[in-house]
């Protein structure tokens, strides 16, 4: 049976936190250990954690061992710390990032391990799900979060991840290869993803393969805490304003610049970049079009590639 490596960071996360917790004790799957890092909580986070820990084997709070890995990090830096502690067991096989706020479905790490089984062991391999989205006091909002938002994991999602993440983290579980690659990237990935899963999801498209349940196996919580992701009205008017004042520009070339630095390292498979940098004029949109570099849905795809055009000299510069 294989083990795995639940990775929980934590912050300020006591509101929430027992609930998730208690969700992954009662997960029927059993071969299984709840890595949890603080990212310096000032709340009682710790506090529940420490009492897990002491009252159930399978949950570990991973120790800082120096002032640097004690100091606060953040998100992406936090899962990477988590990653790195697990890859040293050489007892763990799968690895699943989870969020402190959210609330597991039983049956989540026993479906992705059956998927995760099912594919080759000596490729880089993960698997993601939908999920039901749920507020601040546990009540059902929406019961699918990939419907809601119109994207459709069960077409071909590479190469469009490079430009709309739709591997929400908080559902990804992978093998020890693919946790190698990231951990092998971290450097990179402290200095140029826009997020862990958005790093992690195109790693394993690029240089594995990545499944889909369509199972919504988290219930993710939304409230005004939320470090990142979220729920909004999906009005055509909305999703314009939303992406304007969120800073097209910046989100273009972010965008860009995550994809142009696992190019540099050899990570974005057989994938060319530079030939769309290259074109001039709509011929900018023909190379686009033609490997695929889109969206899911008309509207990103447009505002992806007209800002790509409008801005390619700055991007073009990018990761140089």
């Amino acid at each position: 049976m294989k083990k795995v490596a639940i990775l929980l960071a934590t912050y300020n996360g006591a509101k929430f936190l027992q609930e998730q917790l208690e969700s992954l004790s009662r997960q029927t799957y059993t071969q299984f250990n709840v890595l949890i890092r603080d990212d310096g909580s000032s709340d009682t986070t710790m506090e529940i954690v420490r009492s897990w820990a002491q009252n159930d084997s399978r949950f570990r709070v991973v120790e800082y061992s120096t002032p640097t890995t004690a100091a606060a990090k953040g998100p992406i830096n936090s899962f990477f710390e988590l990653l790195d502690y697990a890859l040293k067991d050489n007892s763990f096989d799968y690895f699943f990032l989870c969020d402190q706020d959210d609330i597991w479905s039983p049956t989540k790490i026993e479906s992705q391990t059956q998927i995760l089984n099912s594919l080759p062991a000596n490729e880089c391999t993960g698997v993601f799900s939908d999920l039901l989205v749920i507020d601040e006091h546990s009540k059902r909002l929406c019961p699918s979060l990939h419907r809601y938002l119109g994207v459709d994991p069960f077409n071909e999602i590479w190469p469009q991840v490079i430009v709309q993440n739709i591997v929400t983290g908080c559902t990804l579980g992978f093998n020890r290869k693919s946790g190698l690659l990231f951990s092998k990237t971290r450097a990179e990935a402290l200095k140029n993803a826009i997020m862990h899963d958005h790093w992690m999801a195109i790693l394993v498209c690029a240089n594995g393969i990545l499944k889909y349940t369509a199972q919504p196996l988290v219930a993710y919580r939304q409230h005004s805490l939320n470090a990142s992701g979220g729920i909004k009205k999906a009005k055509l008017a909305n999703k314009i304003k939303d992406l304007i004042n969120a800073g097209l520009k910046a989100r273009v070339t972010a965008i860009w610049n995550q994809a142009l630095t696992l190019e540099r390292l050899g990570l974005l498979g057989q994938i060319k970049l530079s030939p769309i940098l290259l074109a001039k004029g709509l011929r900018v949109v023909h190379e686009m079009s033609k490997i695929d570099l889109r969206a899911q849905g008309s509207l990103r795809t447009f505002l992806f590639w007209l800002g790509t055009m409008i801005w390619k000299k700055k991007i073009a510069q990018l990761n140089r």
